[in-house]
């Protein structure tokens, strides 16, 4: 158990009315990859809000609507999507002029075949809401429905944005865009810029996997692997590495498979 864990514990089995302190259980939980105790955990802290959902205005915090936002997520990390859409529907229904609602309604639909479903909410958030939010919000469920176009459209524009944080995303999400639409050199070009701009390496090291440089794909995803990375509790770290060690694996295997075939072909 980690430290941070230990404390959130012992702060909700000291107060366990306070719905702020099994908030902050649940957020631990999540992020030390305990999703379904972190459901469970936001779920007490909704119960403990009661009057929230009701009560939730646009610039006013809720803990509520924080701990069905964060149950919501919980539960998708353990693939359980039809649970967390009917507590996002429920949610609606409980807070119906609250974008926020909307918003986490259209985020769980998304990950369904129901793009249409889920464009729907993504529109009632919209009139709820700032125009910004919900043009980002539909194109991430444009990623998931696979329209290409509509998603690149966004996304293109953001990269070409003066705000640092926002060319960043912009580019990132472009990345992974050209490499679905198999336009691998332009995906290789914005990831590199992604790195230029003090971004991670790994969408370069999965372009070069896509375009068969398995080599240096996989010398590059063991060198990730190595990378110290303090900022990252040691269930996330331990899944970081296994993630590119597991990549660093498939690159080896591939870049093998290659070489056989060349030389079966002499």
């Amino acid at each position: 158990m980690t430290r941070r864990l230990a404390l959130a514990e012992s702060l909700a089995t000291r107060y366990p009315t306070d719905s702020e302190a099994f908030l902050q259980l649940g957020t631990v939980l999540q992020w030390d990859g305990l999703f379904l105790a972190a459901a469970d955990a936001f779920g007490r802290a909704q119960e403990l809000d009661r009057d929230g959902l009701a009560a939730a205005r646009a610039g006013e915090r809720c803990l509520a609507c924080e701990a069905v936002d964060g149950r919501i997520i919980a539960l998708q990390m353990t693939d359980s999507i039809e649970a967390s859409i009917r507590i996002a529907r429920d949610y609606t229904r409980q807070a119906p002029r609250y974008a926020d609602a909307r918003f986490s309604l259209a985020d769980a639909l998304m990950y369904t075949d129901r793009a249409e479903d889920a464009y729907a909410a993504e529109r009632v958030a919209a009139t709820l809401d700032a125009p910004e939010r919900a043009a980002l919000v539909r194109a991430f469920i444009a990623i998931h429905a696979q329209d290409w176009d509509v998603t690149a459209a966004y996304f293109t524009q953001e990269a070409a944005r003066p705000e640092v944080d926002l060319q960043n995303r912009g580019v990132w999400w472009l990345t992974i865009i050209r490499r679905q639409q198999g336009r691998l050199d332009e995906a290789l070009a914005l990831a590199r810029r992604y790195i230029e701009a003090g971004g991670i390496r790994s969408p370069e090291t999965q372009v070069l996997f896509d375009r068969g440089e398995f080599r240096a794909a996989a010398r590059a995803f063991r060198a990730i692997a190595n990378e110290p990375r303090p900022e990252l509790p040691p269930s996330s770290l331990v899944r970081d590495i296994a993630w590119h060690l597991t990549h660093t694996a498939t690159a080896v295997a591939a870049r093998r498979r290659e070489l056989e075939r060349r030389l079966g072909s002499h």
